[in-house]
C-alpha cells in the first residue's frame, strides 16, 4: 500500500502542483499534470511567498504552452487594482440615491454573498488583481461554483456579478480597456416549483384553524392566496392601503420618495399597483379587533414580523405534518416544497382556470410582461382531463362537454397566446 501523501497539492489557474520542501527551500512538482511540467525551485523558505511564486510560475508555464496571453506576464502586478479595492468602488457607486438608480439593500446583500464565493476561488488560484480576470478563469470559476448546493441560476448570478464589476471598472477607467472580453452568459431556466391544488389549500386552512397558535398563519395564507401578493409586500401592508369602501388594496412603491426614506416601501417591479378585495379577504380582515393603524401584520409586541421564524413555523407546523397526505412524484417538486411564494403560483393558476383575462392577472401580480405571468401558471390536472374529453379525433360523434368550460382560457386567449372563438367569463378564486 503506497504511503499517504503529506506534501500539499495546490490547484492554480492552469495546472496542479505539489509543493515540497528541500534544504529549507520550497519546490514545485508539476509532473502529475497531463502536460508534464517537471520540478522547479521556488527559492523561498516561506510558505505564503512560495505560493505567490507558484502562481507566477503557473502563468509562465501556461504562456510557454500557448494557454495564456503573454501580455499578462509583461504587466506589473504592483500597478494593478486589487480585487477588494475594485469591488469596494463598485459597491460605493451602488450607494447612490435610489432616484439615481442606487441598488436596494437586498440587492447589496446578494452581491456581497456572490462576491464572497469569488474571493474564495481567487485565493485558491492566485488571482489578486482585476487585470488577471479573464474569460478562462471565469469559466473555471463557474465550474468551481457548480456544486450540488448551488443551482444553475446561482452560478449564473455569481459569474455575472464578477463580469458586471469588471465592465464597470473598465468604464470608469480603473482597469485598462484591454482587459475587456465578451462572455456568452445564458440564463438557465428557473427550477420547477410546486403549485398548491385547491385540496391542498383547504388542508392548509383546516390545519391552521384547528391550532389556535396558527391563527395568524391562516390569515396570511388567506390573503396571499386571494391577492397573489409577495410575502415581503404583505409584511409592509398598512391599514391605510386597504380601501374597503372601494374594494381595493393598494400595494405601494415609494421608491425614490425622499420624504419617506426612513420607512419607504418598494415592490420588485418598482411600481405601485392595485388588487381588488376578494370577499374571503374582506371576511378575514374586517373582524380584526383593535385600532386599524400602522401595519396590518405585526410581530410580538406590535413589532415587525421575523420572516425566518414565521417561515420555520409554517414549514414545521403546517407543511411537514400534511406532507404525507399529499405525496409527490420522485424527483419532482411536491407539496412538501410548498412555501409562502407558492400561494402566488396558486393565485395565478386559479385565476387562469376561472377565465380571468391574462392582462388583468398580469396587472394584479405586478409583472412587466405576460411572459412572466405565464411562468406562474400551472395546468390543473382535472382541467386538462376535462378539456381532453372534448377532443374528437375519430370524427364519430362529439366529444363530451367538460365540467370547466372556462378552463384554461384567459380572456379568449390561452396562456400560450392562441386565440379561441368563445372566451368564457369567470371570477377570481
Amino acid at each position: 500500500m503506497p504511503a499517504k501523501r503529506t506534501n500539499p497539492e495546490v490547484q492554480c489557474e492552469f495546472f496542479k502542483w505539489i509543493l515540497f520542501k528541500r534544504k529549507g527551500v520550497y519546490f514545485a512538482d508539476g509532473r502529475s499534470n497531463r502536460i508534464k511540467l517537471g520540478r522547479y525551485a521556488l527559492g523561498n523558505p516561506d510558505m505564503e511567498a512560495a505560493r505567490r511564486a507558484l502562481f507566477h510560475l503557473d502563468l509562465k508555464m501556461a504562456v510557454s504552452k500557448g494557454m495564456a496571453d503573454p501580455d499578462r506576464l509583461r504587466r506589473n502586478p504592483a500597478e494593478g487594482l486589487t480585487l477588494d479595492s475594485g469591488f469596494e468602488i463598485f459597491m460605493s457607486f451602488g450607494k447612490r440615491p435610489k432616484a439615481l438608480g442606487g441598488t436596494t439593500e437586498s440587492t447589496k446583500s446578494n452581491q456581497k454573498s456572490h462576491w464572497g464565493f469569488f474571493k474564495r476561488y481567487a485565493q485558491t488560484t492566485g488571482i489578486q488583481f482585476w487585470h488577471q480576470v479573464n474569460k478562462l478563469n471565469l469559466a473555471n470559476f463557474a465550474t468551481w461554483r457548480s456544486t450540488p448546493e448551488a443551482c444553475p441560476l446561482t452560478v449564473f448570478f455569481s459569474v455575472g456579478l464578477v463580469k458586471q464589476v469588471l465592465d464597470f471598472l473598465i468604464r470608469e477607467k480603473k482597469v485598462p480597456a484591454s482587459c475587456k472580453f465578451d462572455l456568452n452568459l445564458k440564463k438557465p431556466k428557473s427550477n420547477p416549483v410546486h403549485c398548491y391544488t385547491q385540496e391542498e389549500y383547504r388542508a392548509i386552512l383546516e390545519r391552521c384553524h384547528k391550532d389556535k397558535g396558527l391563527s395568524q398563519l391562516k390569515l396570511i395564507a388567506t390573503v396571499l392566496a386571494h391577492t397573489g401578493m409577495r410575502i415581503s409586500e404583505l409584511f409592509k401592508l398598512k391599514w391605510s392601503d386597504i380601501d374597503f369602501n372601494n374594494d381595493v388594496i393598494h400595494i405601494e412603491d415609494e421608491h425614490g420618495i425622499s420624504h419617506k426614506v426612513a420607512d419607504s416601501r418598494s415592490t420588485k417591479s418598482k411600481k405601485s399597483r392595485e388588487v381588488p378585495i376578494h370577499s374571503e379577504v374582506r371576511l378575514a380582515l374586517e373582524p380584526i379587533k383593535g385600532p386599524k393603524t400602522g401595519r396590518v401584520f405585526k410581530g410580538r409586541n406590535g413589532g415587525r414580523i421575523c420572516y425566518k421564524s414565521l417561515k420555520a413555523k409554517f414549514v414545521d407546523r403546517v407543511i411537514q405534518p400534511l406532507a404525507a397526505r399529499f405525496p409527490g412524484r420522485p424527483g419532482k417538486p411536491s407539496f412538501a416544497d410548498g412555501r409562502f411564494h407558492t400561494f402566488r403560483h396558486f393565485f395565478c393558476s386559479r385565476c387562469a382556470q376561472e377565465g380571468v383575462p391574462e392582462v388583468v392577472v398580469q396587472g394584479w401580480l405586478g409583472h412587466s410582461s405576460s411572459a412572466i405571468t405565464r411562468l406562474y401558471y400551472h395546468q390543473n390536472r382535472q382541467v386538462s382531463v376535462d378539456w381532453m374529453s372534448r377532443v374528437n379525433l375519430a370524427g364519430s360523434g362529439e366529444g363530451s362537454t367538460p365540467s370547466c368550460t372556462g378552463g384554461s382560457l384567459v380572456g379568449g386567449r390561452t396562456l400560450k397566446g392562441r386565440k379561441n372563438q368563445a372566451p368564457s367569463r369567470g371570477k377570481a378564486g
